[in-house]
Formats: structure tokens, C-alpha cells, sequence
């Protein structure tokens, strides 16, 4: 466990000198790099501080990050960093390979997927996925929508007027528990004040469609049937969860890969069946789909479920890239054996055959010397 470190606890060793007088040029003295000597082995040892209060502020929005953007969610990093660079060069112009967009290759099928995570209440993110499919110009667009949300998204405008008494008695007409209820209507109000800002959820996913329909590419829904995932989401579903959720600070939210995993490996930690059923669940459910798909591809899904679905695919290409070998040392052991087997056989017929010469000479020569 790593060691918190603060003002108080650092002076406490007390050797006359501040550990925060590192004597680095250009470098702040303000506890953020702290100098620590080994006696014993003479060593000096500069310890950085990195998060600061960062981490304070994210694991006390993370359950309401997780609530308000049901679709993100994902596992710890899963590629050390040369796989990251080899997966991020996906060379579309225009478009930064800061872990985005990522280019994944099926060995098996041979298809090229340009899986993109986006957040659902971002215009760029539309945009980036509007400037990827017409430059890929793909045979399938996959978006993580089942087909009751994707009716919803296409049929839902930043103009529809929907009361908060029609919020609130369709939110208690769903068949879960109380706490459940009052989630969904949660997400009802938030979802009110981001069109009235101009902001429409899920407005990639519309771009999606609308996008694959122009180029003549296949529009598939690769996500889980979302009455299955809130069936599943409300047993394990808490008075907890839902309190820190509504009392969740969303503002100075970066969304980045990194942002993205820190949060959600907080909630991992905190919540593993609630992280489960949400996400891993889904990524599971969508990477069979995008595995499946031949020739070109574009699979669109929140930011957050990329690494889970990056995993899978790595071990899923491993596991294929294992087959040659296992079938060649098989084929190996097998001529193997039938080269022992033959040996072994040749060896015995000549045996055989020396012993039934013999047999027959000295029978002849008898039968020679008896009619003589």
C-alpha cells in the first residue's frame, strides 16, 4: 500500500532540513516533490506527488459519473504503452490518436475494425465519428444501442417538451425498487436540462446512423437489450450508490481515456457487481458482435468501454495466433510417431523375413536330401 504523504507526516522526520528543499532549478518547493535519503544504502530518492487533490475529487463524483453516463465504464488499462501506440495509429487525418479512435485486426476474418469511444454528451465526439466513417467508408457501422434506445435517440429532438410530472410518474411505473425509481427520474431531469442547454445525449450514435445510410454501409445494434441491463442493474442497485450519484459534482470533468479509467477503477473497487452488471457484462456482449463482422468496420461505443473491449479482443487474437503453433507440434508428434511406427514396423518384417528364409531353406534342404 502506498504511503500518504502530507506536510505534517514529512516534517515529522525532523533531520533540521525541509524534504520540499529538493534544490531541483525551475521546481516548486510547495510539497509536490519531496527529497528522501536512504542512511543505510546512501541513496536519495525524489518523490513526486502527482495526483494532489485529484483523486479526493474523483472518487466523490465517480458513483454520480457512473449514474449520469450509464454507458461508461471500463476496467483497468489493459496495454502496456507500445501496444497503446501501435493501436492508436489508426491513420485517419485529421483525427489525434490520444486512445479515441483505436484500430483493431482480426486474423482470423481478416476485417480492420476502427473501434471509437465517444461521450454521449459531447458534439466532438459526434463529429470525430462523422470524419471517420466517411473517410473509412466502412461496410458495417456498429453502435452501442439496443433497439429500443436506438427508436428513442432517432426520434427524441432537443425540441421535445416533456413535463416533470409525466418524468415522474413514468419513472414510478417501472417495475424495480424505490431507490431504482428515483434514478430514473434522476436521469429524466438531467437529461431536461441538457436539452435546454442544446445538448442532445447520445447524438453520435444518431450521426452513426444517419452516416452509415449515406455511405451504404450496414447499421448493426451491438449493445445488450437495455430492460436486460436494468433488470440486472437493479439487484444489485443501492441507497448509497444513488446518494453519492445525486450529490455529484460534474464540473471541471475531463473526459479522457485516463480520466475515464481512473473513475471508473474507483468504482471497480467500491462497486465490482455494480461495475459488472453496467460494464463488463456489455463489453462482453458487444465485442461478440464486433468480432464477428468481416471487411471494413466501425464500432461506435462509450469511451469507457474500450478497454474492455480491447482486452477481449487481445486475447481473443492470442488465442487464435496459438492454433498454428498447437496444430504444428501435433503434426509434429504425429509424424513423429508414424516415422517410430514405421521404423518399428520395417525392422519387424525384416526380422520376419530373415526368420521365414531360414525357415524355408532348412526345410528345402531337408526335403532335398529325404527324396535324394
Amino acid at each position: 500500500m502506498s504511503p500518504v504523504l502530507n506536510q505534517s507526516t514529512v516534517f515529522a522526520h525532523g533531520d533540521g532540513a525541509s524534504p520540499f528543499q529538493h534544490g531541483i532549478p525551475g521546481i516548486l518547493t510547495d510539497g509536490k516533490v519531496v527529497q528522501l535519503k536512504n542512511s543505510k544504502l546512501k541513496s536519495k530518492v525524489h518523490l513526486f506527488q502527482t495526483r494532489d487533490k485529484k483523486e479526493s475529487k474523483l472518487s466523490s463524483i465517480f458513483n454520480g459519473f457512473r449514474l449520469f453516463f450509464p454507458n461508461l465504464g471500463a476496467t483497468s488499462s489493459v496495454h502496456d504503452d507500445d501496444d497503446d501506440t501501435k493501436l492508436y495509429q489508426h491513420g485517419i487525418p485529421g483525427i489525434p490518436t490520444d486512445g479515441k479512435v483505436a484500430l483493431l485486426k482480426n486474423s482470423k476474418l481478416k476485417s480492420l475494425v476502427y473501434l471509437i469511444g465517444t461521450v454521449h454528451i459531447s458534439k466532438q465526439s459526434a463529429e470525430t465519428v462523422k470524419k471517420v466513417i466517411n473517410y473509412v467508408k466502412p461496410d458495417v457501422v456498429a453502435v452501442e444501442l439496443c433497439r429500443e434506445r436506438a427508436v428513442g435517440i432517432m426520434t427524441t429532438s432537443l425540441k421535445d417538451d416533456v413535463t416533470l410530472l409525466d418524468m415522474l410518474y413514468g419513472s414510478m411505473m417501472v417495475p424495480w425498487g424505490l431507490s431504482m425509481k428515483i434514478a430514473i427520474f434522476a436521469l429524466g431531469c438531467w437529461d431536461r436540462q441538457l436539452r435546454a442547454k442544446g445538448i442532445l445525449q447520445g447524438l453520435e450514435f444518431k450521426v452513426a446512423i444517419q452516416e452509415s445510410s449515406r455511405v451504404g454501409a450496414r447499421c448493426v445494434l451491438i449493445d445488450q437489450d437495455w430492460n436486460v441491463t436494468y433488470n440486472k442493474v437493479s439487484k444489485v442497485f443501492s441507497w448509497g450508490l444513488l446518494w453519492n450519484s445525486l450529490l455529484a459534482d460534474y464540473k471541471d470533468i475531463e473526459y479522457t481515456r485516463s480520466s475515464v479509467k481512473e473513475m471508473t477503477s474507483l468504482s471497480t473497487k467500491h462497486y465490482p457487481e455494480f461495475e459488472k452488471v453496467l460494464v463488463d457484462d456489455r463489453d462482453k456482449f458487444m465485442f461478440e458482435g464486433i468480432r464477428s463482422f468481416e471487411k471494413k468496420v466501425v464500432a461506435v461505443v462509450g469511451m469507457a468501454h474500450m478497454d474492455g473491449i480491447e482486452l477481449l479482443w487481445k486475447q481473443a487474437e492470442e488465442a487464435e495466433n496459438k492454433k498454428p503453433s498447437i496444430m504444428k507440434n501435433c503434426m509434429g508428434c504425429f509424424t513423429s510417431y508414424n516415422l517410430y511406427f514405421l521404423l518399428c514396423f520395417s525392422s519387424y518384417n525384416l526380422y520376419f523375413l530373415l526368420c521365414f528364409s531360414s525357415y524355408n531353406l532348412l526345410t528345402g534342404q531337408y526335403r532335398i536330401g529325404w527324396l535324394g
